[in-house]
């Protein structure tokens, strides 16, 4: 019985869908001319929503690499400090006055983390692994000794150290960080808005947008009609390929090289340079000039690297080839005194004892001047036992020449941005006083009398020509911003600010040293 129901219930929708199909209601034929339109305007010109993309959580429990300062509280970040994986950085060290000019020393990777071997890493230090070193750097000392006896920099390649977290300098950081993959933060999805009117599929597509692809599985588009009257248009030429592009050819490298020309000796060179000059012209004597370089050659072999041995049983006086600081000392110290020292040790061990340094006539106003300084000076002056005239000078003489690569070699320009400096050996106390001998040729032959105005009349002249040159001086220095003049006297230095423009003058003393003491100077100064 049931079946007889199915079998009627059949029948009437078959009929009811034959009628209106035959004869279709106006209601519905109108819905789905509405609903055609619909697809259509989709089709031609969709309407774009933007929709934020889901995000991704920023952290998960157990995979996120701490940064290399996540446990540290200092003030001052690097770029370093913000890493949370390897990243290729470079290795400097700094010099100059306030340590802004830096130098490359050796390549790495900066690794994350607070760590190393097990023990916290110092707050101003960072973990790297070092991978290259730069030429003449192999031998620069570490500020903390790694593990297995690593104490320079050439011991450390392929192998953990620490270093200075503001001496880390990043490579294509920003650069890295962007390449990493990133979920799309928008996503452009087309909706369409059952409120619009609908529209033909005759209306105009955007102008700014192409018409929609007839093939939307990606089918083969059809080609561009052309007018049977007019020419078709010239092939346009395929792009060059860029040089990244091209495929490298191989050569054919013969196995027989070319035999290398010989340089040509001084001799040879002398006599081409010499063409068409006078006969007479003195010739090269090849003999002095190859002795000299065998010389050059030998001191070059001579020259020995310090080892740790050197460092053992540090003498407590100055001892030339023997180092100036023990092995201690050494490693608290900054990288540039570590590179001092170095190049002492080398330079000792071929015989050395003294560097010079020329002094322009412009620096301090005055004739040309050479500073000697020698390596027991160094010595007294690294374990703060004296500080020498010559390195007070020499130290000037790099203010100097800091002053003129901000502002340019022309002293004029900037001037009141300049300090001038008074040359430390000119007005030290030794040599503004007098000091003569009775034995002295210039009193032979006198009486006491005549001794004794001979003496006065000495005097006045050496005062006179020491008062001239510090007049000179300020005078040429009128227009700087402050007039430094480091002035020593029984092995104590002081420091005066004269400004000139305001008619003061400001005296750094850490004896606080009555006046009295360098009065005579002041007497010069006229103050």
């Amino acid at each position: 019985m049931a079946n007889y129901f199915k079998e009627e219930a059949k029948k009437e929708f078959k009929g009811l869908m034959s009628e209106m199909l035959s004869n279709p209601p106006p209601e519905l034929m109108q819905q789905l001319a509405m609903a055609s339109a619909m697809s259509v305007q989709q089709m031609t010109t969709p309407q774009m929503q933007i929709i934020p993309a889901a995000q991704t959580p920023a952290s998960t429990e157990g995979t996120t690499i701490p940064s290399s300062v996540t446990s540290t509280g200092n003030k001052v970040r690097y770029p370093v400090d913000d890493i949370t994986r390897p990243v290729a950085c470079t290795l400097v060290i700094r010099y100059g006055i306030n340590n802004q000019r830096t130098k490359k020393v050796a390549t790495g990777l900066a690794i994350p983390g607070r760590k190393f071997h097990g023990n916290d890493i110092p707050e101003e230090y960072c973990r790297v692994e070092v991978t290259t070193v730069v030429q003449g750097c192999e031998d620069d000392m570490l500020d903390i000794p790694g593990p297995e006896g690593i104490e320079t920099l050439g011991q450390a390649i392929k192998n953990f150290i620490l270093w200075p977290r503001r001496d880390v300098e990043l490579v294509d950081w920003s650069n890295s960080s962007q390449a990493q993959p990133s979920p799309p933060s928008q996503i452009v999805v087309p909706i369409v808005h059952p409120s619009s009117p609908p529209q033909t599929s005759h209306a105009a597509p955007h102008p700014l947008s192409d018409p929609p692809s007839p093939h939307p599985h990606g089918g083969p588009p059809s080609p561009p009609y052309t007018s049977p009257f007019r020419d078709p248009p010239s092939p346009q030429p395929s792009p060059r390929p860029s040089k990244k592009s091209k495929v490298s050819i191989p050569k054919l490298v013969s196995p027989f090289e070319k035999k290398k020309k010989s340089k040509s000796t001084a001799g040879t060179v002398r006599f081409l340079k010499g063409i068409g000059r006078s006969l007479t012209s003195d010739t090269v004597d090849l003999a002095d000039l190859e002795e000299s370089a065998k010389k050059v050659e030998a001191m070059a072999a001579k020259i020995k690297k310090p080892t740790k041995a050197d460092y053992k049983n540090v003498p407590k006086k100055y001892v030339p080839g023997r180092p100036l600081l023990t092995f201690e000392k050494l490693r608290k110290v900054p990288a540039n005194i570590k590179r001092l020292h170095d190049w002492y040790m080398r330079a000792s061990s071929v015989g050395i004892d003294t560097i010079s340094v020329n002094i322009p006539a412009h620096a301090f106003i005055g004739s040309n001047q050479k500073v000697v300084v020698t390596f027991e000076d160094m010595w007294l002056m690294m374990n703060l036992q004296r500080l020498d005239v010559q390195l007070v000078t020499i130290f000037a003489l790099m203010q100097h020449d800091q002053q003129e690569i901000l502002y340019g070699t022309n002293p004029n320009a900037s001037a009141s941005k300049r300090v001038g400096y008074l040359n430390p050996i000119k007005i030290c106390e030794d040599n503004h006083t007098f000091r003569i001998g009775k034995g002295n040729e210039a009193l032979q032959g006198l009486t006491d009398e005549e001794i004794e105005v001979r003496i006065q009349d000495l005097k006045k002249d050496f005062e006179a020509r020491y008062a001239t040159y510090i007049g000179h001086a300020m005078l040429q220095f009128q227009d700087r911003e402050s007039i430094v003049a480091p002035y020593n006297f029984k092995d104590h230095w002081i420091c005066f600010f004269i400004y000139p423009k305001v008619g003061k003058v400001l005296v750094l003393d850490s004896l606080h040293t009555e006046p009295s003491a360098y009065s005579k100077f002041l007497s010069i100064l006229e103050l």
